[in-house]
């Protein structure tokens, strides 16, 4: 019996252990809102240079549809107002922008990309 309620005890303690490691995951990182959006939004995307970890929505569209206009993570900005290669988005590298005068990442005519 008494083997029977430790056990009991330490499935218990691994529970909420491993309960804490995912909401701090979850708070620490964008995967719920990035899920949410994936789960839930038409038109919503993940960059392929990004992960559902590190994307970050900085600004979605104001009208009725679910996806975002401009993004980041660690390397890239994102907008999906340009289509570039067929893939609903533009992405910029960070380190570009250095040399991109009057940089804005919330207008993408002010990123300085090859045409």
């Amino acid at each position: 019996m008494q083997t029977y309620l430790l056990m009991k005890s330490i499935l218990k303690f691994i529970a909420i252990i491993t309960s804490v490691i995912i909401i701090c995951i979850g708070l620490w990182t964008n995967i719920f809102s990035n899920s949410w959006g994936l789960i839930t939004g038409q038109g919503f995307i993940i960059p392929a240079e990004s992960s559902i970890v590190n994307f970050k929505v900085t600004m979605m569209n104001n009208g009725s549809g679910e996806w975002w206009l401009y993004g980041e993570d660690n390397n890239y900005y994102y907008t999906t107002m340009v289509n570039d290669n067929g893939k609903g988005y533009c992405a910029i590298p960070k380190s570009d922008t250095f040399q991109c005068i009057g940089f804005d990442k919330f207008n993408y005519k002010a990123w300085c990309r090859d045409k």
